[in-house]
């Protein structure tokens, strides 16, 4: 049997349509498997529907806790120290100067701790992360100007890297 235009693009649709509503699962039943081999088909994109759902939902939401996790660190430092200042009664103006210099670190540093990268990296890595991080210091300081570079490596990886 020859089928005409109009009857495959019904095919098709009707297919297509099977298909969607099988990996969305919100299929109506007015289209619905017959065969053995329609049911296991539609068994199969169902698993496929269910298995993509989760893994994009379950991908989405990773992003979301990434993203908040750093500010909920923040805040949970913020916590820790003022608990810390009651606990010990720590005066008022001290506290707040430690508050400040906690913000202030913060925010020049985001929260990474310089020393653990470091410590992730070989020594002439190090070395040389050491002399680029204080690089400032060792270009605008005269006693470093005709320092050579194995000098500056050997200076910079013993630099004491906390913002004030």
């Amino acid at each position: 049997r020859t089928y005409t235009e109009n009857e495959l693009i019904t095919t098709y649709v009707s297919s297509l349509y099977f298909i969607m509503s099988s990996m969305t699962s919100v299929g109506f039943g007015n289209i619905a498997a017959n065969t053995n081999n329609e049911k296991i088909f539609s068994i199969f994109l169902m698993f496929v529907g269910a298995l993509l759902y989760a893994t994009i939902f379950g991908n989405v939401t990773t992003i979301f806790q990434q993203l908040n996790s750093s500010s909920t660190r923040y805040h949970e430092m913020l916590n820790d120290i003022r608990e810390f200042m009651k606990l010990h009664q720590v005066p008022k103006e001290l506290g707040e100067r430690i508050l400040d210099y906690v913000v202030s670190t913060w925010a020049v540093n985001k929260g990474v701790n310089t020393d653990k990268v470091l410590g992730y990296c070989p020594k002439d890595m190090r070395a040389d992360l050491s002399v680029h991080l204080n690089r400032e210091v060792l270009k605008d300081n005269p006693a470093f100007r005709l320092a050579s570079d194995g000098c500056l490596r050997a200076l910079a990886i013993n630099f004491d890297m906390r913002h004030s």
